[in-house]
Formats: structure tokens, sequence, C-alpha cells
């Protein structure tokens, strides 16, 4: 018994190294390998289920807007990610505020809906960082590092149990589970908001949109106003309620060192498809 107690902590510390280890980076970029067919073929039969319900959007002054940021914001993410460049970039706008992010978004396919944009008013400076989210969120995935997270995770409710024994009752891991999962979330959101960051500041917008971005969203996920099924499910993608302080003081040291260089003028935009109803 007394050796297997020794397993717990390291389990753990193992546990909490691969959700949330500084050194290393959990986006890791897609490849050809991760079945990018697969996914243009669900994007494709769900544009078509969501064009015979309605749910497209048809505001074409929106679909314009999107299309011009979303065209600087793409070079910025090519250059960090050179073998997405020929991939077919494309953004369907969704006229449903209660509709869930599709899961199928890797491979340069995204699905963005209005309710993401029109009810915290964002700025163009504001959208492209939103935007610059998703395209992170499309061009990787968090498979590996959540594959060792889940492992490391079950190690650990295991060790637990072995050691405490039959007198020692079962132990489920929710709440270890839980804390683990805020970890790697936690993780995934302020890396995602320092990448965001940069390609907003080196697509020729305003990075402190970034800070006013997340007020905005926080104001709108916490009042009356919000939807609550839509603010619950994405809650962990814009603001993740239990890091907002951290973010915000990580904000800060992002901005800090942004303006100590110089970026580069602009690229040139790259091409984008917006798939909207533009029939209306």
């Amino acid at each position: 018994m007394k050796n297997i107690l020794h397993l717990v902590p390291i389990t753990l510390l193992l546990a909490a190294c691969a959700a949330n280890n500084p050194d290393a980076s959990i986006l890791e970029p897609i490849t050809e390998d991760d079945d990018i067919a697969t996914v243009r073929q669900t994007y494709t039969e769900t544009i078509g289920e969501l064009s015979l319900s309605g749910g497209l959007a048809s505001d074409g002054a929106l679909a314009e807007r999107v299309r011009q940021i979303a065209g600087r914001i793409l070079p910025v993410a090519i250059n960090e990610w050179p073998d997405t460049e020929d991939w077919e970039w494309s953004i369907t706008l969704i006229d449903d505020p209660e509709a869930s992010l599709p899961s199928d978004s890797d491979g340069g396919y995204m699905f963005m809906y209005t309710g993401a944009i029109e009810p915290i008013s964002l700025t163009d400076d504001e959208l492209a960082f939103l935007i610059s989210l998703y395209i992170i969120d499309s061009a990787t995935h968090f498979t590996d590092a959540y594959v060792n997270f889940e492992a490391f995770r079950w190690l650990g409710v295991i060790a637990l149990n072995v050691a405490l024994g039959p007198a020692g009752g079962f132990v489920t891991g929710t709440a270890y589970e839980n804390q683990m999962i805020r970890e790697y979330t936690r993780s995934v959101l302020l890396e995602m908001d320092e990448v965001g960051a940069r390609f907003t500041r080196d697509a020729g917008y305003d990075p402190e949109a970034a800070v006013t971005f997340l007020e905005k969203s926080v104001a709108w996920f916490q009042g009356d106003e919000a939807d609550r099924d839509l603010a619950d499910d994405l809650n962990w993608f814009f603001v993740g309620d239990y890091v907002t302080e951290e973010r915000y003081e990580n904000f800060k040291q992002l901005l800090a060192d942004l303006s100590e260089s110089t970026p580069e003028p602009p690229p040139a935009p790259h091409p984008v498809r917006i798939i909207y109803d533009s029939a209306e």
C-alpha cells in the first residue's frame, strides 16, 4: 500500500503536466492525414441542410464584411501554417442564434452564426480577433494533447482507487476530472488568445480589440438578454468565465510585448468563400 500511495502524487503531477505544459503548444496544425476530405463532405451536407431549412444568413453586407476581414487574417495564418495555403477556405454564415458550433470546422471549413456578432455589436477590429479565433480553431486541433490528458486523467483515478482500497469506497474522479478539464481548457484559451491577438495585429487591425471583445462578450454572456442555452454552449470558446481575470492579465502582457515590435505591412488578402443566402 505504501508503494502504491507513492504513485498517486506522481500520477497527478503527470496529468497536470499533460494538461498544462507551459513549454508545449496545444495548437497542433491539421494535416491531410486528418482526413480533410471527410470534413469537406460533412461541411457540404450541413450547408445543404441549412439551405433547405432556411438557416443560412441573408445579410449581404455582413457577408462582405466577414469576407474582407477574413481575407486579411488568412495570409497571416497561412504564414504560420504554410500547409494551409491551398485549402478551400470557407465561412458559412448561419442565421440561427440557438445553433451550436458544428464540430466539423477543421481544414478551413468554418461555420459562423450572426448571433456571435450582432448581439454585442462588434467593431471591425473586434470581429478580426473573433475571426482569428475561428481560423485558429479550424487550422489546428487539440487531439494529441487531449488524448494525453484523457490517459493521465484515468491513470490518476485508477491510482486513487487502488490506493484507497475497498474501505475507501469507489472514487469516480468527478472533481479531479473537472479540475483537469478546466486546466486543459484554460491552456487552450490562453494560447488561442496569444495567437489571435498577434494575427489581429499582423493583419493591420488593432490588437487592443481583443480586450474590448472579451469585455463585450463577458457583459453579454452575463446579461439578462443573452440566450442562456447559447451562452452556456459558447462560454468555453469565447469567455471561459473561470479564467477571465487571468485572460485580462495575459492580454496586458501580450499587448505590451506586441507594442515592442513593428509589424510588417499587412499582406495581400487571401481568397475566402463566404456562404450565405444571397437570394434574398
